[in-house]
C-alpha cells in the first residue's frame, strides 16, 4: 500500500478513538472530574427499564438517584478536541471527520444510566 492511501484499520482507529474520548469525559463529569461540566439530569423524571425477563425489581418505591454519564458534554468536547485540524475540505478529511462521527454515535448506543 503506497503512503496516503486509507485503510479499513485506519477507519477504526479514527472511530474508536471519538469514541473513547466521548464516553471518557461523559463519565468524567458525572464523577465530578470536570469543573466545566455536571452530570447529566435528564433522566431523573424517566420510568425504570424492563430487564429481559420482563421485570424491575422494587417499581413501586423506585426513583432515580444517580448521576448519569453528561454524553452532550462528551460528544461535543470529542467534536471540539479530535475533529481539530480535520476541516473537510479534502476527501480524506470528510472521511476522518466520517468515521470521528460513527465513532461518536456507536459512543452514544453504549451510554448506560448508571
Amino acid at each position: 500500500m503506497e503512503k496516503g492511501n486509507g485503510c479499513r484499520e485506519t477507519a477504526f482507529i479514527y472511530a474508536i478513538t471519538s469514541a473513547a474520548v466521548t464516553h471518557s469525559v461523559a463519565r468524567a463529569c458525572s464523577e465530578g472530574s470536570i469543573e466545566s461540566c455536571t452530570c447529566d439530569y435528564s433522566h431523573h423524571n424517566r420510568d425504570p427499564q424492563m430487564n429481559n425477563m420482563g421485570a424491575v425489581a422494587g417499581v413501586g418505591d423506585w426513583e432515580w438517584g444517580g448521576c448519569s454519564d453528561n454524553i452532550g458534554f462528551g460528544f461535543k468536547f470529542s467534536r471540539d478536541f479530535v475533529d481539530t485540524g480535520e476541516r473537510g475540505r479534502t476527501l480524506r478529511e470528510k472521511m476522518n471527520l466520517h468515521n470521528n462521527e460513527a465513532g461518536r454515535a456507536v459512543s452514544d448506543t453504549f451510554n448506560f444510566y448508571r
